[in-house]
C-alpha cells in the first residue's frame, strides 16, 4: 500500500490562505473605477465581460498543475472578475430598491 508523501503538505494552507486573501482583496479593488462606469451608464457591459471571464476562469482552474498557474488564475483573474461583477451589481439593486420605495406611495 502507498503512503501518503506529506512533506510537500506542510506548506498547504499558507499557500492556499494566500490565494485566497489575494482573491478577496481583488474583489474590492475594482468597485472604484467600476463604479464610476456604473454611473456613467455603462452597466450592461462589464457586467457581461467579468462574467464571461469568471466562467472562463473558471473552466481553466480545472486544468492547472503548478501553484503560480492557481495563483495567476484563483486569485488574480477570478478575484477580479468578482470584483467587477460586486461593485454594480450593488448599486443596481440599491436603485431598484430607492425606485421601489417611490412608487409604493403612487395607489
Amino acid at each position: 500500500m502507498d503512503r501518503l508523501d506529506t512533506s510537500k503538505c506542510l506548506s498547504f494552507p499558507e499557500s492556499l490562505l494566500l490565494i485566497t486573501l489575494l482573491q478577496y482583496a481583488l474583489v474590492l479593488l475594482p468597485g472604484l473605477p467600476v463604479g464610476r462606469l456604473f454611473d456613467k451608464g455603462y452597466f450592461k457591459l462589464p457586467l457581461f465581460c467579468a462574467s464571461v471571464i469568471l466562467v472562463g476562469a473558471t473552466f481553466v482552474t480545472a486544468e492547472c498543475k503548478e501553484y503560480w498557474q492557481f495563483l495567476l488564475v484563483q486569485g488574480f483573474v477570478i478575484g477580479l472578475a468578482c470584483g467587477v461583477i460586486f461593485g454594480p451589481v450593488l448599486g443596481a439593486v440599491a436603485t431598484y430598491c430607492k425606485c421601489m420605495k417611490e412608487n409604493q406611495g403612487e395607489d
